[in-house]
């Protein structure tokens, strides 16, 4: 019971220097000049509008685009609970922030990283640098998926929006890298 006592803080301690890992390395990873930005899907509100977070990871991309980091932006995501296509919302929403619709590709099967990696090398050649954007938290689990399906040079950009729900979902953030991290040792 004692020997419990001392390994149980010392685990929240590893875990919580886990999740500052996956931060710093989100915040460090970069990016270069790239054809494609993908930004991974999120919640779409009852009304069809996108939620919060969603709009600042698309005003991100959209930022890339206008700046000309970027010359075309994936946008994935899947049906969500609230039924809406995330992929046709987020399309929508960068053509009324003045992104040309032939500028967006709209991916409507990228249900969650994993897919949306697989799904990009239907446009990107997986050997020219890609940036990924989402939350900073999900960033290096992201770039980690791409690197999976074959891309050489994943960037990552992220928005600079946090709110509470990043909290927690930081939390979940470290089983999912590792379980991403075992996979790609397989």
């Amino acid at each position: 019971m004692k020997k419990l006592r001392k390994i149980i803080p010392l685990l929240i301690l590893l875990y919580f220097f886990g999740i500052a890992a996956i931060w710093l390395d989100g915040a460090t990873t970069g990016y270069e000049k790239s054809e494609y930005a993908v930004v991974l899907g999120n919640q779409v509100y009852p009304s069809g509008e996108p939620s919060e977070r969603l709009k600042a990871r698309l005003e991100r991309a959209a930022e890339l685009f206008r700046d000309g980091t970027v010359q075309k932006i994936i946008v994935s995501g899947g049906l969500g609970k609230e039924g809406h296509d995330e992929a046709t919302v987020m399309k929508q929403y960068l053509e009324t922030q003045g992104i040309p619709a032939v500028a967006v590709i709209a991916d409507s099967y990228g249900n969650n990283t994993r897919l949306t990696a697989y799904n990009t090398k239907q446009w990107a050649n997986t050997a020219k640098p890609i940036i990924v954007v989402s939350q900073l938290y999900h960033v290096s689990r992201a770039a980690m998926a791409f690197g999976q399906e074959g891309f050489t040079q994943v960037g990552t950009a992220y928005p600079h929006y946090f709110e509470e729900r990043d909290v927690y979902a930081s939390l979940r953030e470290l089983p999912a890298w590792i379980s991403y991290w075992f996979e790609r040792r397989k």
